[in-house]
């Protein structure tokens, strides 16, 4: 009898270790970032200086204008950023800002798009360009991972979360249009805190 329990509590162990696993297992899925997606292959820019319409290498581009990087902007978005102020900006996922660095926040003319073989590049704007020194940024985050004091110098048009994930919407809905509004808001975003110049 004494044999028989023991068994009994042996097997009722090992099921109970198993389910655990399981359950680990799953916070363990439940909670891996998603996997990075790429938004662009090209290495070149399309843009506007003057009244031409150019089309150079990135590098030249950015050695040409003595800037580390170039962040895009919409017209409904561009419109709210000020020189001299702090600016957080919100990106798709992730982004290459470093602190220290100094990026070109120019205006998207024409809205280029992805779906990850075709590329058409969009028409940047470099008349208007504004200039801005990376203090901060963070990649990978979610939604959730948002504090009411990360929108405290947002754009005017984007004060919370869920005016973010519009116009994360917004943006990516025809830049990336094999992806589903679902799945846009599935890859989180990045933050990158800013002093324009």
């Amino acid at each position: 009898m004494a044999q028989a329990n023991q068994k009994i509590t042996q097997n009722t162990q090992a099921k109970q270790k198993q389910a655990k696993n399981k359950d680990s297992g799953s916070n363990q899925a439940s909670n891996q970032k998603p996997q990075i997606i790429q938004r662009s292959s090209s290495l070149d820019v399309i843009y506007m200086e003057g009244k031409k319409i150019l089309r150079s290498p990135v590098s030249e581009v950015l050695k040409k204008y003595k800037i580390n990087g170039i962040i895009r902007f919409q017209e409904e978005d561009f419109r709210y950023i000020k020189p001299k102020s702090l600016l957080s900006h919100f990106n798709l996922q992730y982004a290459m800002g470093k602190r220290g660095k100094t990026y070109g926040l120019v205006l998207i003319l024409d809205t280029g798009s992805y779906d990850g073989k075709t590329e058409r590049l969009p028409v940047l704007d470099f008349n208007k360009m504004h200039r801005a020194i990376c203090l901060r940024h963070r990649n990978n985050l979610t939604y959730n991972d948002l504090k009411p004091e990360d929108f405290k110098h947002s754009l005017k048009n984007i004060k919370s979360v869920n005016g973010l994930k519009k116009a994360m919407i917004r943006r990516y809905k025809k830049s990336m249009p094999g992806l589903s509004e679902e799945q846009i808001i599935a890859l989180g975003i990045s933050m990158t805190e800013l002093q324009v110049l």
